[in-house]
């Protein structure tokens, strides 16, 4: 077999670019924003298990009240739970994987783009795998760095694509394998894992590729550039696209949101993230005796405005529903509500007859646990009053005792 006599010119080329490289990547600043990130993220994480009463365990209510992704709250009117759903984790696993991670690759990729250059594209990135969940499963509870961190890869490789002669090859090469393993490994255990957000993942990953490609720019061995204008448009230009997809996404089924008050405490966020979307079966007045608080609530249909906002109020304070045992019941003319908490067909008339609701009426009745009525109005109760009421009952006081309250 042949050998083929190597270049002495290429052979030269290759080390003086591997040199200027060095001395590139030396002069740049330090990765402080990688480090500043870590840090926060790890700090929030233990405010939360702090402030958690079954730690080590974070439950979707808790993450929600810590600003988790939540479609029915995101998508109408709390934009922000995009970004503060990037700095929380539902647990020791799902942090460590994340930052591990973070730390291997976002030294490297903060040293290419420059500290303010990287934080856009990792906030940006990070949102973008926000919308992309809330596209996916809008009433799933969505948390995590890992949109951000796939944004961080994909603006890595981003920058190689568009500066292919600043980075060695050799260099470029071994950078592309291991990145092509963290992606095949993460879309295999994605497909495999039904609680993986792969479409959060994918949307950062996209989002960094396209950022990486706008601000990626040469590195020199005398320090790096900042170029603050390209780095201003190109935010003001992903900001903007985010914006308009965030506007497009469709807003959850507001019959969705009338689960909201049937999740229990105690389930783990880590073992079922999803929120609000099991179909529960029909609710019945003797089921419910002695173990939950129903507040019926009475409509015409299922898009009246009186329902809806009665709903949301209660969805509002999800964790204080829940440790009160207050459950909405809602009940239609047409019983077009074929899912979640609704009251079985055979209970209805009976509901009616006890509670005086007559058909076409809009009533909403609190029902303490003894079955009797303990409140009642024609229009969405304020939530304090609830609270007020179920407080003051007997049942409710002898519970707060039980639990050193």
């Amino acid at each position: 077999m042949a050998e083929i006599p190597l270049d002495p010119q290429s052979i030269e080329e290759q080390g003086r670019r591997e040199l200027a490289f060095q001395r590139a990547f030396a002069a740049a600043p330090r990765p402080v924003v990688t480090y500043g990130l870590i840090a926060l993220n790890v700090l929030v994480f233990v405010a939360m298990l702090a402030a958690s009463p079954r730690f080590p365990i974070l439950t979707n209510l808790e993450m929600v009240r810590w600003g988790a992704d939540f479609g029915p709250l995101t998508l109408n009117g709390q934009w922000w739970r995009m970004l503060t759903s990037c700095f929380l984790h539902f647990g020791f696993i799902h942090i460590g994987m994340n930052m591990f991670i973070l730390y291997q690759v976002g030294v490297l990729t903060e040293k290419l783009f420059g500290n303010v250059r990287y934080l856009v594209l990792y906030l940006l990135a990070g949102l973008g795998g926000s919308v992309a969940s809330l596209f996916s499963h809008p009433i799933s509870v969505s948390a995590g760095a890992s949109g951000a961190v796939f944004g961080v890869y994909g603006g890595l490789l981003g920058f190689l694509l568009m500066q292919r002669g600043v980075v060695p090859k050799r260099v470029s090469l071994g950078i592309g394998r291991s990145a092509g393993v963290f992606l095949l490994y993460n879309l295999v255990y994605g497909l495999s894992s039904p609680g993986t957000d792969i479409q959060a993942h994918g949307g950062g990953f996209v989002s960094g590729l396209i950022l990486g490609c706008a601000l990626a720019a040469p590195i020199f061995p005398t320090g790096q550039k900042h170029y603050p204008l390209r780095t201003l448009l190109v935010g003001a230009a992903g900001a903007t696209a985010l914006y308009f997809a965030f506007q497009s996404l469709p807003r959850p089924d507001p019959q969705w949101f009338h689960r909201t008050s049937g999740v229990r405490r105690g389930k783990n966020g880590m073992e079922k993230r999803v929120l609000y979307v099991e179909d529960s079966p029909a609710m019945t007045l003797a089921g419910m005796r002695d173990r939950l608080r129903p507040l019926l609530i009475f409509a015409p249909q299922a898009n009246d405005a009186r329902l809806l906002e009665q709903v949301r109020i209660v969805s509002e304070y999800a964790d204080e529903a829940a440790d009160r045992d207050l459950v909405t019941v809602v009940v239609t003319e047409d019983g077009s509500l074929p899912a979640g908490r609704r009251l079985a067909d055979g209970d209805v008339a009976e509901a009616r007859r006890r509670f005086h609701v007559k058909a076409g009426e809009f009533r909403v009745v609190l029902v303490g646990k003894d079955g009797g009525e303990k409140l009642r109005a024609g229009k969405p109760i304020p939530f304090s009053r609830l609270r007020e009421t179920i407080d003051a009952m007997p049942m409710r006081q002898e519970e707060m005792k039980r639990h050193g309250r």
